[in-house]
């Protein structure tokens, strides 16, 4: 969804969560503020606005700005990924690396080379619990 589409529909629900706002059990109020939420849930955040707070694993977009020379044509392009923020620096998602993490505070075989900048990143979304 372009960042106008998300835009155009977060205002559409907030008019419409407004509109119903003497009504907060209605089917039409509890439909919109759901969208408003899981909007919320699904935004990508600069890390120059926050960092996680824990070694849990989020989803990233990031860059390398110094790739090697057989990797030049993804220079600077921006890419997504899971990865891991600890103590300060950025780690590659793996459940090895995050126990490691979480246990002494680095896994030097998943940190980020010093050329990947992460720009933004979010949350994982809940996982599949199946049925409905």
């Amino acid at each position: 969804m372009s960042n106008y589409n998300r835009e155009a529909l977060k205002q559409h629900c907030e008019t419409t969560c407004e509109k119903f706002k003497d009504v907060p059990t209605s089917r039409v109020y509890m439909e919109h503020r759901l969208v408003l939420d899981l909007l919320e849930q699904t935004k990508w955040i600069p890390v120059s606005e926050r960092l996680p707070e824990n070694t849990d694993p989020v989803n990233i977009t990031w860059v390398n700005h110094d790739p090697e020379s057989y990797y030049a044509d993804i220079k600077d392009k921006p890419f997504t990924a899971t990865g891991h923020y600890c103590n300060g620096r950025w780690w590659w998602y793996s459940v090895t690396c995050q126990d490691y993490l979480d246990e002494y505070g680095h896994w030097d075989i998943d940190a980020m080379d010093d050329a990947i900048e992460v720009i933004a990143w979010m949350p994982l979304p809940e996982p599949y619990k199946g049925g409905k």
